[in-house]
């Protein structure tokens, strides 16, 4: 510029509603720029327009929290720099056709709303099945709510925003609190015109056992969401906050999501009683059962097993629900509790408790009871007991990954992740978490290929100095070293920890086509993507072939993604894939 000091903007004369309604069209149609130039908007307007643009349209999914823009002057305001062309930045592992497996996972989120709910009712329900269903992503990569409805692992942010459009699409009005200063976001919810704090993400039972969620973080005043957690400070949002209804209730002490059946009514667990209501938000209940027994200490460790520890489901017409080594039925027709089962095996108490759906038969349902030493501590088995189903209600759902949370029937790698599951290429990180979304390493993916070869010939110590002899990968490192199939990041160092790239990948997948014998000189060379310039030498006429084979595809339509980590879903899908062609070529 020529020294001068311009405006920024046209202040109060710029159309910040017109240039949100633009911003808004460009994202929904996934475009990217849009020329803004002619709403007169300033650097700090557009950050005020784009924020409520991301936060208010939470579908956006694919929407990253970010932009890029240009200034300029303009003819009818010489003395002003207004922004002009905007690039909104899109996550690139999304494209377009991942919208239906979106909008299928919010239609599954809220199928567990019932018809008459209050806006109580549909806040607690929503919350408990992302609370449940979605676990704290420790890589700290996963911002979308397509991370927390799909793969099930995310961020606050992914938190805020999937918490965000649920509501919206069950018309409950909410708004974010962001406190800029702690890195971290949660939602405030309108509920009879009262605003109140729900941080989901600190709901999260985090390393406790399958089914438990907190309910410490649920319909907070200010006051009442600072005394929760330090992060909880310094937040911006446009309602204050300052019923301490909720807060000074029995709520928070539930560690059990509230079951609304299409019986009627919500039922929880207080205590370890059995109670129900016919609206919870007054805040009144009756107990219904009293089974189960108090406090228990297991004579080995000394742990003392409390009623707060109590789970429960549905299933049937029925409400199944443990004590420490029990469990019972309460029957919603007749009213009537029953002792359905006893853990007598000894060891440990029943710190979890989950339907998980039918046997091949389609006569009996499974549910699993989570034995451990105290809560949180490692699993030492699992119990399971088949209540007998009505023929009216039986049905057949029978998949390797049923027990897994982070993976579902919408899925795009469900059928993918059934089937390294079941010939035993791959294994769940834990007992009830797949991580479709997190990384593949390189030890990893050799061990699968050897697990794939019948009798795999011993191969010769390959030398790696960072492949410690008896490690659970170095029989297959050796394998693959000896059979030409990898080689190391040097000439001794294999980097068996580092996470696996997708070029890595496909030079490995080569090589090993090569070793089975399969034809390999089928790749033309790759086009139509915006990056094919910055594959390696070493694997280009690899990822041409795995293209060409099927086995590998782009990112987005125009991505390949070269140097990007091999997620654990397209690991399991590419050995799907490889299988069905190892198959064909026999």
């Amino acid at each position: 510029m020529d020294g001068r000091t311009f405006q920024d903007g046209l202040g109060s004369r710029a159309d910040l509603a017109g240039a949100k309604s633009a911003l808004t069209d460009a994202v929904r149609n996934w475009s990217l720029s849009v020329d803004l130039t002619r709403y007169g908007l300033g650097t700090e307007q557009l950050a005020q327009v784009y924020d409520q643009v991301f936060f208010e349209n939470p579908g956006f999914f694919y929407l990253e929290n970010g932009y890029s823009y240009t200034t300029r002057q303009t003819r009818e305001n010489p003395g002003a720099l207004v922004v002009s062309v905007v690039e909104p930045k899109y996550y690139g592992e999304f494209t377009i056709q991942d919208i239906p497996a979106y909008e299928a996972a919010v239609k599954n989120a809220l199928s567990v709303l019932r018809p008459g709910m209050t806006d109580f009712d549909k806040a607690l329900a929503l919350h408990d099945y992302l609370a449940e269903n979605c676990g704290y992503d420790d890589t700290l990569t996963h911002y979308s709510p397509y991370h927390a409805l799909i793969h099930r692992t995310a961020v606050c942010q992914g938190y805020l925003l999937a918490y965000s459009d649920l509501l919206g699409r069950a018309g409950v009005k909410n708004y974010p609190a962001v406190s800029t200063s702690q890195n971290h976001g949660w939602n405030t919810v309108r509920l009879d015109g009262n605003w109140y704090h729900v941080d989901v993400t600190w709901d999260h039972a985090n390393e406790l056992p399958e089914g438990w969620v907190l309910h410490t973080n649920f319909l907070r005043s200010d006051q009442g969401i600072q005394s929760t957690g330090s992060l909880h400070r310094d937040w911006a949002a446009p309602n204050a906050c300052t019923d301490t209804t909720y807060e000074d209730s029995f709520l928070p002490s539930l560690r059990d999501p509230v079951l609304y059946p299409p019986e009627g009514g919500a039922y929880f667990l207080l205590d370890g009683r059995l109670c129900c209501s016919t609206d919870l938000s007054s805040l009144q209940y009756e107990v219904v059962s009293e089974a189960g027994t108090g406090e228990a200490e297991d004579p080995r460790t000394g742990m003392v097993y409390s009623p707060r520890d109590a789970r429960l489901a549905y299933f049937d017409g029925s409400i199944y629900y443990t004590d420490s080594v029990h469990l019972y039925r309460y029957e919603l027709a007749s009213g009537e509790t029953s002792l359905h089962g006893t853990y007598s095996y000894g060891g440990g108490f029943l710190y979890g408790l989950s339907v998980i759906g039918t046997d091949g038969d389609g006569s009996h349902a499974s549910l699993v009871m989570e034995v451990r030493a105290y809560p949180g501590g490692p699993f030492q088995s699992t119990y399971t007991l088949k209540p007998t189903l009505s023929p009216a209600t039986a049905h057949r759902i029978v998949c390797p990954s049923r027990g897994y949370r982070d993976v579902s029937a919408d899925q795009w790698y469900h059928e993918a992740v059934d089937y390294v599951l079941e010939n035993g290429l791959m294994n769940g990180v834990s007992l009830d978490t797949f991580a479709p979304g997190g990384t593949t390493t390189r030890a990893m993916i050799v061990t699968v290929l050897y697990r794939m070869e019948t009798d795999p010939s011993a191969g010769s110590n390959a030398a790696f100095s960072d492949v410690a002899e008896g490690s659970w990968y170095a029989e297959a490192v050796n394998w693959a070293a000896s059979s030409g199939i990898i080689s190391g990041v040097t000439d001794t160092a294999f980097s068996p920890d580092t996470p696996i790239t997708r070029e890595q990948f496909a030079a490995i997948l080569f090589r090993y086509a090569e070793y089975r014998g399969l034809d390999t000189g089928t790749g033309e060379p790759l086009s139509g993507y915006e990056d094919v310039s910055r594959i390696s030498g070493y694997a280009e006429q690899a990822m041409a072939w795995a293209g060409a084979a099927g086995l590998m595809t782009g990112r987005t339509e125009t991505a390949l993604a070269p140097a990007g980590t091999a997620t654990r879903a397209e690991t399991a899908t590419i050995l799907m894939r490889l299988a069905e062609l190892l198959s064909q070529a026999r």
